[in-house]
């Protein structure tokens, strides 16, 4: 994933809206392993896909100032 100014990260996984099935978001996982964060990125600020690269609209510091999102998952 890459924000307007730069590398950021691995798109970790997305978030799928129950009610049309359609992807909402996609989550960053940032920090390390004994405190990492989610962050959820709704789809309207992705720029655009290229070669698997997510293209954000917002920059690094716009992105490290979301909240972290706790994400329930199944497998957990």
């Amino acid at each position: 994933m890459v924000a307007s100014d730069g590398k950021i990260g691995k798109v970790d996984e997305f978030l799928i809206n129950p009610l049309n099935d359609q992807i909402s978001h996609i989550v960053l996982r940032e920090g390390h392993l004994w405190g990492p964060k989610d962050v959820t990125i709704p789809v309207s600020q992705i720029k655009r896909i290229d070669d698997g690269v997510v293209h954000l609209k917002m920059n690094k510091d716009t992105v490290a100032g979301l909240p972290g999102t706790p994400i329930k998952r199944k497998w957990k």
